[in-house]
């Protein structure tokens, strides 16, 4: 019996000792693994995948910065809008981005972006140049352009902000290469597209003719940014966006490639760029020299494209009119249903809008009207009514807002001031990608990060003289 007793006693004492084994090396281990999770992991990585994850820290962080200043926008004027969430990098132009909005009391899907001021800007960034355009872009209708619904120049950050209806189906160019609009643009281009059938290319192409068509005979002296990205495709029916463009200072992406062969001959520019965007339906690649050479024409297979791209990059510097290629014998027989069920009306063009017209064809910027510095503060919005805030729109213009406000009538309440201007951007560690460093704020604006940071529902801001 005491043999026993001394068995289990030893027994028990064997398995203490080896359980006490089993956790010091578990922990010794665990040390070991995780001492060398960081730094010697980091100096490991390839320069490529340091640059990458460079890059991603720093696109992090101005993507931050652009979301406070969109709330920040919204919450600091009379407000239409809520905010529902933020694009990716849907394009190639730096500095813009894409925040999907809602007007209040309302589900439909609106697409808001926020841009820096151009400083190739044509027109005066002002109150008045913000009325006219806002007029203009209202007066345009026609079924093969996409509208602008609201536009404003917040002259205190040099920001441009625009409120269109937002497609899930996406561009021309994400129907040809068959991608989501909303992913990345470095990630949804990469591969090889499709070529369009026959049919598509003659309809989809003379619909976008006739949108520049129209816009010629309104006085609009160019469009400028003609390519696939910047049309949207909505029940096999293409609208031409994107001609904001023009009057704000912002060049196309083809325009460096084209520079020396349109020169000061604009309206060349719209051509040969819908060339470029004929040759990409036809073949499911853009093309990326100036004008295709005899392999590019072997890819486009839909009989008549290669005549028509040979017509429109003439070889002795000739290039047709808009109107001249939607005459070609391309284009014969495509019948336009919408244009037969609902003709374009005729735009009645102001003198404001003829003096910017004429500034734009010049690119040359008019002078704006001088302003009284004690009134600076002052803006008369759309309704009449007067406006003191500092960053103030001159009408109850875009804004896709968690915290929306109504207009208001008489003297308003003031509001927070407006975002300081961003310092140069740090530079970023790599180590800390996870974080970025961010400017430093005012009160306001800081406790509206942390609210962002934390994914707290912003509340709607009432005035309380409404």
């Amino acid at each position: 019996m005491g043999l026993s007793y001394a068995v289990i006693g030893t027994i028990c004492a064997v398995g203490v000792i080896v359980t006490v084994v089993i956790i010091l090396v578990s922990w010794f281990c665990y040390k070991r693994c995780t001492r060398y999770d960081y730094t010697p992991l980091y100096e490991d990585l390839s320069l490529p995948v340091k640059l990458r994850r460079e890059r991603e820290t720093q696109r992090n962080s101005v993507r931050e910065e652009a979301l406070i200043n969109c709330q920040f926008y919204l919450r600091s004027h009379s407000g239409r809008y809520t905010y529902s969430g933020y694009f990716p990098n849907m394009g190639t132009r730096q500095e813009k981005h894409w925040f999907l909005v809602r007007k209040v009391r309302s589900s439909k899907d609106l697409i808001m972006t926020v841009w820096k001021k151009s400083p190739n800007c044509p027109v005066p960034f002002d109150v008045a140049t913000q009325k006219t355009l806002k007029e203009l872009f209202r007066a345009i209708s026609h079924p093969y352009i996409w509208p602008v619904l609201d536009l404003d120049l917040w002259e205190e950050q040099n920001l441009v902000i625009s409120v269109q209806t937002y497609k899930r189906s996406g561009s021309l160019k994400d129907h040809i290469y068959g991608v989501s609009p909303n992913g990345y643009v470095e990630d949804k281009y990469g591969l090889h597209g499709r070529s369009l059938p026959i049919n598509q290319l003659k309809l989809y192409g003379l619909q976008v003719l006739q949108a520049l068509l129209y816009l010629e005979e309104q006085g609009v002296p160019f469009h400028g940014n003609v390519h696939s990205g910047n049309i949207i495709l909505e029940k096999r029916t293409c609208r031409l966006a994107a001609y904001e463009n023009a009057f704000l200072g912002y060049s196309s992406q083809l325009y460096p490639v084209l520079e020396k062969y349109v020169k000061e001959d604009m309206q060349s520019l719209d051509s040969l760029s819908f060339g470029h965007m004929m040759y990409e339906m036809s073949s499911g690649e853009p093309l990326t020299q100036a004008f295709p050479d005899r392999l590019h024409l072997q890819k486009c297979k839909a009989q008549g494209v290669k005549e028509l791209l040979e017509f429109i990059f003439d070889v002795n510097g000739d290039y047709p009119s808009i109107r001249i290629i939607s005459e070609h014998e391309f284009f014969v027989g495509v019948r336009l249903k919408h244009l037969e069920k609902d003709p374009p009306q005729k735009i009645s063009v102001t003198p404001a809008m003829k003096t910017i017209f004429k500034s734009v064809k010049r690119g040359k910027k008019v002078k704006s009207k001088g302003r009284n510095p004690s009134t600076r503060s002052k803006r008369v919005t759309s309704y009449g009514s007067v406006d003191t805030r500092t960053p103030v729109s001159t009408s109850a213009p875009s804004s896709h807002t968690a915290a929306g406000s109504s207009h208001v009538q008489g003297t308003p309440a003031p509001s927070a001031a407006p975002p300081p201007p961003p310092p140069p951007m740090p530079q970023s560690n790599p180590d800390d990608s996870q974080t970025s460093t961010l400017p430093v704020v005012d009160s306001g604006r800081n406790a509206l990060l942390s609210q962002i940071r934390k994914g707290t529902t912003l509340k709607r801001v009432e005035n309380p003289n409404v």
